[in-house]
């Protein structure tokens, strides 16, 4: 099946815009590679990005069933079915490549000679 590219740009756009991507901190450089120095805290921590994107995705999901509810009722048109079941459906698509991903390096680390 076929997702066209304004669903899928849309739906990183909705995640970007969940997780504030603009609020997370990056490093000062003159902390980048220094040996026996506290990391920087003033950023997003790894679990509370997943925490994010899994609730964003849970949002979209429900968003999309609460829309064809109402698309059920006569309330709402089918192309907004369309839309956010479009959204929800790429956005699942999209935890679910992370998922994999993080599986892969938890694999790939379990793997290495200690």
């Amino acid at each position: 099946m076929a997702i066209p590219v304004s669903n899928a740009f849309s739906a990183y756009a909705n995640a970007a815009k969940s997780l504030n991507l603009n609020s997370v901190a990056s490093p000062p450089p003159s902390s980048i590679g220094s040996i026996g120095s506290a990391p920087n805290t003033g950023g997003m921590s790894f679990s509370q990005m997943l925490e994010d994107i899994g609730s964003s995705a849970m949002t979209q999901g429900r968003a999309a069933e609460g829309i064809s509810a109402n698309a059920l009722q006569g309330k709402s048109n089918i192309g907004d079915v369309v839309a956010a079941v479009s959204n929800a459906e790429v956005t699942l698509q999209t935890v679910l490549s992370v998922r994999d991903r993080v599986v892969s390096g938890i694999q790939e680390i379990m793997r290495m000679p200690v």
